[in-house]
C-alpha cells in the first residue's frame, strides 16, 4: 500500500524514526523550560515572607505534579513554542549538577536554622531554605539525563494458580476459625475452650501460613537463590546490629521506659497457660499478646531480668533492618544501597534505642514493611505469592500498636492509588494481584477485629485517648475559620515534622536534647527526601508519601512531639538519608551508565561506590557512639526527673536481693507511689509462692518515720529503709533508734544522678523489738 502512494517501507521507517525524534527533543525542550522557572519561582520564594512562601511552593509541587502526569490538558501553542536555548540544552547536565550542589548547600543552610539550640527560633527561615532546595532539586533532577535507573513496572500477566489452590486456602480458613472461637469462646466448643498458649500460636502461624499459600496460588516452595556478595554484607550488618543492642541491656537504662505493661503481660502468661492470645491485653494496652508471648519464648534464656523483656526487641530491631533492606532493593533495584540502607538503620541512634526496650512499638513497622516490601516485589514480577504475602502483612498490622494499626492500610491504599494515576494503563496487569492481596488481608485482619467486638472492646481505644478531642475542633470552627485559626491547625500539623529536625523529645521515651535525625544527618535527608519524590512516576515515592503520611496522622495527636510514635517511620527515614547520601554522587560524580538497569551496568569505580561506603559507615559509627555517650547520660538523667519522687526502680532492683523477711520502706517527701516498684519486684520474684511471702513494699513521709514507729517494729524481720541521700535527720534517727543498722550505702547504678538517689540502710532482724535508747 506504501509502494502505490510512492513511498517506500525504508521511508516511512526513516519517517516515524524522525518524527519520534523530534518529539523527544521538544519534550526535553519543555521540560527544560519547566526546569527554569521552578529555579525562577525558587529565587523569588527567598524574597517572601512565610506563610506566603509556603503558599508559592505547595503550587509549585502541584504544576509539578501536572508535568509529572503529562495531562491531556492543551497549554496551548506559545508553551510548545517556547524551548531552552540550544547552548543551555546541550549543557543540561552541567546545569543540573549546579542546580543539585545548590539544593544540598540550601539542605545545609536550612540544618543550620533548624539546629537544636534555637528552639525553632529560625524554623521559618530553615523552611524556606529547604522548600527553595527542593525547588531547585526537582529542577536538577528533570534536567539531569544521567540519574540512576529505578525499576520499571513489569508487564507480565499475573502468574497462574495451581488448580488446587483452594484445599490450604479453605484449611487456612478453617485454622482461623478456630483460633476466633479459641479467642472468642463464643459457641462453646469444648476442646477450644482451654487451649496452651504455644499451640495457640503454632495453630494462628499455621492458618496464616496456610491461607497465605492458598491465595498465592500454591507454588511449589522452593528456597531462595543467595548471593554471597549479598548475604556476607547483610550478615555482618546484622552481626554489628545485634552486638550494638544487646550490650549492657540489664546495666546502660537501669529505670523502666513504659515497659511495665510487657513486665506484667509476660507473667500472666506464665500463670494462665491458655490465656486467649489475640485478645487485647487492657484498655490501657488495647493490643494483643503476641509482642508479649516472645517475651515468654526469651525468658527461659535469658532469666527474669530487665535483659528478659528487653532481648526480644533486639530480635524485632534485626527483622526491621532484613525488611528495610529487601524493601529498599526491590524499591531501587540496587543491591549496594539496599545494604547502606540496612546499615544506617543499624546505627539509627533512636531505632537503637527502641529495639533495646520492651515496647511493642518496635514490632510495628516489621508487619508494615512485610507488606509494602512484598507489594514492591509484585510490582516488579507480578507474582501471586508476592500479593498475597503483602496481604498478610498488611492483615498483621492490626496485631500490634494502635499506630501501624492506623497507619499501613492508608499508606498502602494510597500508594497504590497514586501510582494507578502516575502510571495509567501500567497498572492494569495489577489489578487482579491487588484484588488478591486485599482478600487476604481482609480475612486476617476481620478475624483481629472480630475478637475485639466480640470482647466488647474499642476499635481504637489509644487514638480516642490520645487524638485531638471534639472539642479541639469545635473550638476551631465554631466562630469561622480565619487566619489566626489556619496558623493554630499549621504548627499542629507541623510540629511532627519539627521533632525529627529540629525539636528534642518531649517524653521521657527517648529524650535527649537533639532532634530524632542528629544534626549532622538532617542535610541528607532533606535532600533525599525530596529525590524521592521528584523520581516519581516510580514506585519509591512510598518513601516521602510514608513520612508525610505519619506526620500528618500524628498531627491528629494532642501530644504529637512523642519519639515513640514515630518507630514505625524510622526505615523509611534510614532510606531517605541513605538516598541523599547515594544519590548526591551523580550530581558531583556523574556517570553514563547509572541511567542502566543494574543487571546492565559496568562495574562501578570503586572510589566512586566506597564514598558512600565510607559515610554511611562513619554516621553509622558514630551514632552509636552519640547514643551510648552523651545521649544515654542526659536520658539517665531526664527519665529520672519525670516523675517528682527519686528513683523507686532502683529500690526494687536493690530490694530483689534481700531475704525473704525483708520489709522494704522507701522514705521521701512528697510520698513514693509504690505501684511501679511493686510491680517490678514481683517481675522479678516471678514465683507466685515467694512473692506472696515477700512483705509488701511500702512507702513514708519522713515526719512518718518516729520514734513510736521504730520502737514498734516487728522481731523477726529485716528491715531495709530506702532514704534520701540529703536526709540526715531521718538517718540521724534510725541510726540512733536502731542500733546495729548499717551505715548508708549508696546506688550501684552508676548513671544514677545524686538528686535522685535512695541511700540504703539495712537493719538485720532481731529476736526483741527496739528499745529507746538511753538519754
Amino acid at each position: 500500500m506504501a509502494e502505490i502512494h510512492g513511498e517506500h517501507p525504508e521511508q516511512l521507517t526513516h519517517t516515524r524514526t524522525e518524527n519520534e525524534r523530534t518529539a523527544w527533543q521538544s519534550r526535553r525542550a519543555r521540560l527544560g523550560l519547566f526546569a527554569g522557572l521552578v529555579a525562577l519561582i525558587a529565587a523569588l520564594l527567598i524574597l517572601i515572607p512565610p506563610p506566603l512562601s509556603g503558599y508559592g511552593f505547595v503550587l509549585v509541587l502541584f504544576a509539578s505534579a501536572a508535568v509529572v502526569l503529562q495531562p491531556r490538558i492543551k497549554l496551548g501553542k506559545l508553551l510548545k513554542a517556547i524551548s531552552l536555548p540550544h547552548w543551555l540544552l546541550a549543557r543540561r547536565n552541567v546545569l543540573a549538577s549546579v542546580l543539585g550542589l545548590t539544593a544540598f548547600a540550601l539542605m545545609i543552610a536550612a540544618t543550620l536554622d533548624f539546629y537544636f539550640e534555637n528552639r525553632l527560633a529560625y524554623l521559618d527561615h530553615g523552611t524556606l531554605k529547604m522548600i527553595v532546595g527542593a525547588l531547585l532539586l526537582g529542577a536538577a533532577v528533570k534536567l539531569s539525563t544521567l540519574q540512576p535507573a529505578l525499576p520499571a513496572l513489569t508487564t507480565e500477566p499475573l502468574s497462574k494458580a495451581n488448580r488446587f489452590w483452594w484445599i490450604p486456602a479453605l484449611l487456612g480458613v478453617v485454622l482461623l476459625g478456630a483460633t476466633a472461637e479459641i479467642n472468642m469462646r463464643r459457641f462453646g466448643i469444648p476442646f477450644l475452650q482451654s487451649v496452651d498458649v504455644n499451640v495457640q500460636i503454632a495453630l494462628f502461624i499455621a492458618a496464616l501460613g496456610l491461607w497465605g499459600w492458598g491465595m498465592g496460588g500454591m507454588p511449589v516452595p522452593r528456597l531462595p537463590r543467595w548471593s554471597r556478595r549479598a548475604v556476607l554484607p547483610l550478615l555482618a550488618i546484622l552481626i554489628f546490629a545485634f552486638l550494638v543492642r544487646a550490650f549492657g541491656l540489664n546495666d546502660t537504662i537501669r529505670s523502666i521506659i513504659d515497659e511495665l505493661h510487657f513486665t506484667d503481660g509476660v507473667q500472666r502468661i506464665f500463670w494462665v497457660p491458655d490465656l486467649p492470645m489475640l485478645t487485647s491485653m487492657s484498655g490501657q494496652a488495647p493490643f494483643t499478646w503476641l509482642y508479649a508471648y516472645t517475651e515468654y519464648l526469651a525468658i527461659p534464656f535469658t532469666g527474669w531480668t530487665l535483659a528478659g523483656v528487653r532481648a526480644p526487641s533486639v530480635v524485632w530491631g534485626l527483622l526491621v533492618i532484613v525488611l528495610t533492606y529487601g524493601l529498599a532493593r526491590a524499591l531501587l533495584d540496587d543491591r549496594k544501597t539496599a545494604l547502606l540502607c540496612a546499615l544506617m538503620l543499624a546505627g539509627f541512634a533512636p531505632f537503637i534505642h527502641y529495639s533495646r526496650a520492651a515496647l511493642l512499638h518496635i514490632a510495628d513497622p516489621a508487619a508494615g514493611m512485610m507488606a509494602l516490601l512484598f507489594a514492591a516485589r509484585a510490582l516488579r514480577y507480578n507474582r501471586r505469592i508476592d500479593w498475597a504475602l503483602a496481604g498478610i502483612g498488611l492483615g498483621l498490622t492490626q496485631y500490634f500498636y494502635e499506630g501501624g494499626r492506623l497507619l499501613f492500610f492508608p499508606l498502602m491504599i494510597a500508594w497504590l492509588f497514586g501510582l494507578f494515576i502516575l502510571q495509567r494503563g501500567k497498572m492494569r496487569p495489577f489489578v487482579r494481584g491487588i484484588i488478591v492481596m486485599f482478600i487476604t488481608s481482609a480475612l486476617v485482619t476481620g478475624l483481629y477485629y472480630a475478637i475485639i467486638l466480640n470482647n466488647n472492646e474499642g476499635l481504637s481505644e489509644r487514638m480516642n485517648d490520645s487524638g485531638l478531642s471534639p472539642e479541639y475542633w469545635d473550638n476551631l470552627f465554631n466562630d469561622g475559620f480565619d487566619w489566626e485559626d489556619f496558623h493554630t491547625l499549621s504548627i499542629q500539623f507541623t510540629r511532627p515534622f519539627a521533632s525529627w529536625v529540629a525539636h528534642r523529645d518531649l517524653s521521657a521515651y527517648y529524650g535527649g536534647s537533639q532532634a530524632l535525625i542528629v544534626d549532622y544527618l538532617i542535610p541528607f535527608f532533606l535532600f533525599g527526601a525530596f529525590y524521592l519524590f521528584w523520581r516519581m512516576p516510580s514506585p519509591i515515592f512510598l518513601i516521602p508519601l510514608w513520612l508525610v503520611a505519619t506526620g500528618l496522622g500524628n498531627g491528629l495527636l494532642r501530644d504529637n512531639m512523642v519519639s515513640v510514635r514515630y518507630v514505625l517511620v524510622m526505615p523509611a527515614m534510614a532510606i531517605a538519608i541513605v538516598a541523599g547520601i547515594r544519590y548526591l554522587i551523580p550530581f558531583i560524580w556523574p556517570r553514563r551508565a547509572e541511567a542502566r538497569p543494574e543487571a546492565e551496568r559496568p562495574p562501578e569505580n570503586r572510589l566512586r561506590y566506597a564514598i558512600p561506603v565510607v559515610l554511611v559507615g562513619f554516621f553509622a559509627v558514630a551514632q552509636v557512639d552519640y547514643y551510648y555517650g552523651p545521649h544515654l547520660a542526659e536520658f539517665n538523667v531526664q527519665i529520672r526527673d519525670f516523675k517528682p519522687y527519686r528513683d523507686g526502680v532502683d529500690v526494687a532492683l536493690r530490694a530483689v536481693e534481700f531475704p525473704s523477711n525483708t520489709q522494704s520502706i522507701i522514705v521521701g517527701r512528697p510520698v513514693h507511689d509504690t505501684g511501679v516498684p511493686r510491680a517490678l519486684l514481683g517481675y522479678f520474684r516471678h514465683d507466685a509462692d515467694k512473692v506472696e511471702t515477700h512483705p509488701p513494699l511500702l512507702s513514708f513521709r519522713p515526719d512518718q518515720i518516729n520514734p513510736r514507729y521504730l520502737m514498734s517494729l516487728q522481731p523477726g524481720l529485716n528491715y531495709a529503709f530506702f532514704v534520701e541521700a540529703d536526709d540526715q535527720d531521718t538517718m540521724r534517727l534510725l541510726m540512733r533508734y536502731l542500733p546495729g543498722i548499717s551505715a548508708p550505702q549508696f546506688s550501684l547504678t552508676a548513671a544514677m544522678p545524686a538528686h535522685r538517689e535512695y541511700v540504703l540502710l539495712f537493719y538485720p532482724a532481731t529476736d526483741t523489738p527496739p528499745r529507746a535508747p538511753l538519754k
